[in-house]
């Protein structure tokens, strides 16, 4: 038997191993002619039965098949024998390493000590760690300098109090993979990273249920006909808000002073026309990360 090493990326039509059968008969003789053959096809390979070369015929891929174990016969007139030929296929680094996701998100509290982990990315390659390290992943991280990351194990952590910096981060995560400088592939990632100022109190409109009626010609366009107020306990960005109808309106909007909305006239109403009952729903979003939002009910009754 035999045994042979040949990398992946092998050149199709290359001869990848001889094997030679000698017979004492004279080769001038027909029992002492030798031709080689394999016991059954292959599709990767091929051999000459008058050189005993094995050609490959197929291109190979270590991680589908990572080894063959060829069985040639070599046979003259009368007799014929047999052995074994195992081919072990060498990776090669043909494999970048890939992220799970191209975007990663999470949230930590700003609250947050140095050193608290915030998530974990993880990208894996095809390739065999065990051979020249191929498939083994180092990583790397950009964009601040408040967060770091085990090159190994891919986890992120601060690396200083978050209280005082942006409540949005964006940083970029590359996996290379061991190859040598040469051959070493690398892909990135994406990382969200949204600093959380607790925010635990969503707005709040007192009450959350306003009902008017108003006559048909009791305001002119632009009017205010009634005022919303919502109020939230968190303080500073969290407990600022923005006022927005959830849906447009064809007879009213709504304009924003501090925490209340008017309801202004924004087309003049027509009972004839059936303009008699409208209700609609206002939005309170916060400014806090994460946002948090309440909602109000507005019901207006049109009469002459």
């Amino acid at each position: 038997s035999y045994t042979v090493h040949i990398p992946e990326n092998q050149t199709v039509d290359s001869t990848v191993f001889t094997v030679r059968a000698s017979d004492p008969d004279s080769p001038r003789d027909q029992n002492g002619q030798v031709k080689y053959s394999f016991l059954r096809p292959y599709q990767q390979f091929s051999i000459d039965e008058q050189s005993g070369q094995i050609i490959l015929v197929d291109s190979l891929d270590r991680e589908r098949e990572a080894s063959y174990l060829l069985l040639v016969k070599a046979a003259d007139a009368s007799a014929s024998n047999t052995a074994s030929v195992s081919v072990i296929v060498d990776d090669v680094n043909d494999n970048p390493p890939r992220f799970k996701s191209s975007l990663f998100r999470s949230v930590i509290s700003i609250k947050a000590p140095p050193g608290s982990t915030v998530l974990t990315v993880e990208a894996t390659d095809a390739d065999d760690p065990n051979f020249n390290n191929y498939g083994t992943v180092r990583y790397q991280l950009s964009g601040s300098s408040n967060f770091r990351i085990n090159q190994t194990t891919g986890v992120i952590s601060s690396t200083a109090a978050l209280n005082t910096g942006p409540r949005s981060y964006t940083l970029t995560v590359t996996a290379t993979d061991s190859g040598n400088s040469t051959e070493a592939l690398s892909s990135m990632c994406v990382v969200n990273i949204q600093v959380s100022t607790d925010n635990l109190n969503a707005p709040v409109f007192a009450p959350s249920f306003y009902r008017v009626t108003v006559q048909e010609n009791q305001f002119a366009v632009g009017d205010t006909i009634l005022s919303v107020t919502a109020k939230d306990e968190d303080p500073g960005l969290d407990g600022e808000f923005t006022l927005q109808l959830v849906s447009s309106q064809e007879k009213f909007d709504l304009t924003q002073t501090g925490p209340r909305g008017n309801i202004r006239l924004l087309n003049s109403l027509d009972f004839d026309s059936g303009d008699t009952v409208f209700a609609f729903e206002i939005t309170a979003t916060d400014k806090g990360t994460p946002a948090r939002a309440g909602t109000g009910t507005v019901v207006v009754f049109s009469g002459r």
